[in-house]
Parts: C-alpha cells; structure tokens; sequence
C-alpha cells in the first residue's frame, strides 16, 4: 500500500499469514520519507491498532477528535522523544500482559 500526502510517502505492507486468525497480521513500514521519530510513532500506532482488532477490540480510533488541537510542533515533538516513547513502550508491555492473561483464561 502506497501513502501519499504532499511530499510525503511510505510504502506499508501488511501480510496476512495462511494461518490468519490463529496468528495475527504483520504490519512492515518498507519505506518512507517521514522523520524517523514520526516513522517510530505510526509504526508504534498501527501495530497497536491491529494487535486490538486481532483480539477482538474495538480499532481505537473511533473517537470524535479535532485531530489539529493541541498540535505537537517538530521541536516539542524531538524534546520530549524520550518520554513519548517511555511511555508507548509501557502501554505495549501493558498490553502483552493483558494478552497474555487473558491467553491463560
């Protein structure tokens, strides 16, 4: 699948194993000209997006959102990086837990 919005573009893929529902999608960003940061957010997004339509859940994206309020300008978005990410990869390790939980059930 080929993105395009102005002069940026990233190429995704998204493979459906022959065992799909048993194993879920897998989601590859192949190429792009998005600041890497920007590339580690939506990569971070899409794989959480399908890891909860796998299991059942709703896509999370459903909300009613002005999605230009409170807009993150590049530098804010480079300060605060580290952060961003501490917490993106909590949320993750929350969710493998929940997963792996609700697997023991």
């Amino acid at each position: 699948m080929t993105l395009k919005e102005g002069t940026f573009k990233a190429v995704a893929e998204f493979v459906i194993p022959p065992s799909y529902p048993m194993q879920s999608v897998k989601f590859v960003l192949k190429e792009h000209n998005f600041d890497p940061i920007f590339a580690q957010i939506f990569e971070s997004h899409t794989q959480n997006i399908i890891r909860r339509l796998w299991s059942g859940g709703p896509p999370g994206y459903d909300r009613k959102v002005d999605t230009n309020s409170d807009k993150v300008g590049f530098k804010r978005a480079v300060g605060g990086l580290a952060a961003d990410m501490e917490r993106i990869k909590m949320a993750t390790r929350s969710e493998l837990k929940h997963d792996m939980d609700f697997l023991k059930k």
